[in-house]
């Protein structure tokens, strides 16, 4: 009988201490969104980085990262979005997300970074293009198809598909358009 009762307030004292580290990581990525619903993003991005160093399993991690990388684009830090870009696309790979990274990568690297030496520019273009443009897409009563992505930034972002061309729009507003 005391076994069961000892097994029992281990079980108990676990789980509190897994929830006490659930609810520590919402509470830091509740305090960023708050920053940036009040347009402090120096603010939430120094939560995010505080979420990623503290919580590397949170179940925010994906989408603090995407939103670390597109602060650092809209900062003009493009060689730092760049990094934190590339590595959203390797771990992430499944996201809805990964394609509007992709983009953004895309048009650091077309537009943003001209001239300077970023190692394997015209490879990883090249990588994002074929991605794109890889995948048989099929029509039916429509000329495209469409994904979007809301960041925790408050961007809502949305990709057209068509057979020639990708067009990337960001708050409606087209953000890029690549072509094969």
């Amino acid at each position: 009988m005391k076994l069961k009762h000892f097994i029992l307030l281990v079980l108990l004292i676990f789980s509190n201490i897994s929830c006490a580290i659930f609810k520590e990581d919402a509470a830091i990525y509740r305090d960023a969104l708050n920053n940036v619903r009040l347009d402090n993003l120096d603010f939430a991005f120094m939560k995010f980085r505080e979420l990623e160093n503290n919580f590397p399993t949170s179940n925010y991690l994906a989408a603090v990262k995407f939103g670390m990388a597109e602060y650092l684009f809209l900062q003009g830090d493009y060689s730092n979005a760049s990094s934190k870009l590339i590595e959203y696309i390797k771990e992430y790979s499944q996201s809805k997300a990964v394609v509007f990274a992709e983009a953004i990568l895309y048009k650091i690297l077309s537009e943003k970074m001209k001239g300077e030496d970023l190692k394997d520019t015209e490879t990883i273009k090249g990588v994002i293009k074929k991605h794109y443009f890889s995948n048989s897409i099929f029509f039916i009563f429509s000329e495209y198809k469409t994904k979007s992505y809301y960041s925790v930034l408050g961007n809502r972002y949305r990709i057209y598909e068509y057979v020639d061309r990708i067009e990337v729009f960001k708050n409606n507003e087209l953000f890029l358009k690549v072509t094969p």
